[in-house]
């Protein structure tokens, strides 16, 4: 009898609550799931579109008492619309970019010598070869091939051996096994890093950012123009700050608060 009673009367006050009363308690609901927007998402077009939604409630209720409610909810949404834009789909994308990059990087284990500019049967720096003197001595017909053995000789020999400054030598003896591997850990932290950046969570961010830029110079041929195109993207990528110090819609939520009857706050909650 007593839980039949209680039943009854939380019916007769759901009852008995004016329009007014349901329009604040609806208010109150979407500035909750603004607020929750910000604080744990950070996003910020979800929160203005919460607050719009609550503004056009009110406007739609036409009361002179909604006034302060309205005037706050306006307030917060000129600081979140002032607030700077992350490209997050434009990051992704460069993300993406740079995974399929990943696979074209040149290992310095594996690094073929540098061609020859220009026309590989004309090398630069080459002497025409000399014509023969037809006066019957032997040493013409030596002079007339002798340029183009030495420079043929010459040219072996820069193929066959190149100079180059390493500071970790372990990365001239990485297989083509462990150099796949190294190419998946990169993309590993490629997307973890994407993941980060969708969580908005700066440290993780950072750190596989970091630890991607410090790993190709070592690991891959800087000279390149694949390397050089996936350093200038990284770079991009790096240089762009991911967190915003978000302001929040405290003043909203206790401007409606103030108005909304206490009876009605446990309900408002509870939806």
């Amino acid at each position: 009898s007593q839980s039949q009673q209680a039943a009854l009367e939380q019916l007769y006050q759901e009852l008995s609550r004016g329009e007014d009363e349901w329009t604040l308690i609806e208010v109150e609901q979407a500035l909750s799931i603004a607020s929750q927007q910000l604080q744990l998402a950070g996003n910020v077009p979800n929160s203005i579109a919460a607050l719009q939604v609550a503004d056009a409630r009110l406007a739609r209720a036409d009361r002179p008492q909604f006034t302060p409610v309205r005037r706050a909810i306006a307030q917060d949404l000129e600081r979140l619309r002032a607030l700077p834009s992350v490209d997050v789909s434009g990051l992704v994308v460069k993300i993406d970019q740079l995974v399929t990059l990943f696979d074209k990087l040149p290992l310095l284990a594996s690094v073929e010598p540098a061609r020859r500019r220009g026309n590989p049967q004309a090398p630069v720096g080459s002497t025409p070869a000399v014509a023969p003197v037809d006066d019957g001595r032997w040493w013409n017909d030596w002079l007339a091939w002798w340029p183009s053995l030495r420079d043929g000789f010459l040219n072996d020999t820069r193929d066959l051996i190149r100079i180059q400054r390493v500071d970790r030598p372990d990365a001239l003896l990485v297989s083509p096994e462990q150099g796949a591997l190294l190419r998946e850990n990169l993309k590993l932290r490629l997307l973890n890093a994407r993941q980060a950046l969708l969580s908005r969570q700066e440290h993780a961010w950072d750190a596989d950012l970091a630890a991607i830029s410090a790993a190709i110079p070592v690991y891959f041929d800087v000279e390149a123009p694949a390397t050089r195109s996936a350093q200038a993207l990284l770079t991009q990528v790096k240089d762009t700050e991911i967190t915003i110090q978000l302001p929040g819609i405290n003043d909203s939520l206790a401007a409606v608060r103030s108005v909304l009857p206490r009876s009605a706050v446990p309900a408002a909650r509870q939806r």
